[in-house]
């Protein structure tokens, strides 16, 4: 069983028509029924029947075909990664970040990819991260904190990457300090004046959701 048998399973199973399949990868007809028949060797039972003029999988063959699709995703993920270092060994990487990635994370991102990529500029824009998801359009990459909310530009994807902490600081003669508490309940802070970021701040967002 190879990578090249898996990734043709997968596109069988999922046009269900070999001579589709075929034409996707860029195969003859041949070549991809050379490999299922390999596969089906490797496995001792069949992985899909006849249908007409397409094929039906088996009980076997479907569960086959998720594994199939997952090392096709994989390999495609690979490749796209690949391409995009290749065109970043010039031109232009425009980066939008809000206020926290923007002054403690982003100076040391940026000094370590010039680095890798001399020959690349590299375009930064900051503020909140409301200011930010509206101007996502203009970026290649964004680093925000806080909710993105679901109003995106086409194609855009969202994901997680760090975990931070956000922390109340208060003089010693604040009267929560005061009473010498160890733990703080928010029902007990929110009581109290607090200093929060500007609107459209994901700090600020967060804190009012707890």
């Amino acid at each position: 069983m190879t990578p090249d048998q898996l990734i043709t399973f997968a596109a069988v199973a999922e046009h269900r028509n070999i001579s589709r399949a075929a034409l996707a990868l860029h195969l003859s007809q041949p070549a991809v029924s050379g490999q299922l028949k390999q596969l089906q060797e490797e496995f001792g039972e069949p992985l899909y029947l006849r249908d007409g003029r397409g094929i039906k999988l088996t009980p076997a063959g479907e569960q086959l075909a998720s594994y199939a699709a997952r090392l096709r995703d994989t390999f495609r993920q690979a490749y796209a990664y690949r391409d995009a270092l290749r065109v970043m060994e010039q031109g232009t990487l425009r980066i939008g970040a809000s206020t926290t990635p923007a002054s403690y994370l982003l100076p040391y991102l940026i000094a370590q990819f010039q680095r890798q990529h001399p020959d690349v500029t590299v375009q930064t824009d900051d503020g909140n991260t409301a200011d930010i998801i509206g101007a996502l359009g203009s970026f290649d990459i964004a680093l925000v904190e806080g909710h993105v909310g679901g109003d995106l530009p086409p194609d855009t994807a969202v994901h997680p990457w760090r975990e931070d902490e956000i922390v109340a600081i208060m003089p010693r003669t604040h009267p929560l300090a005061v009473a010498g508490l160890r733990v703080v309940a928010l029902a007990d802070l929110s009581a109290h004046a607090l200093v929060l970021r500007e609107e459209g701040s994901g700090v600020r967002s967060r804190v009012w959701k707890a």
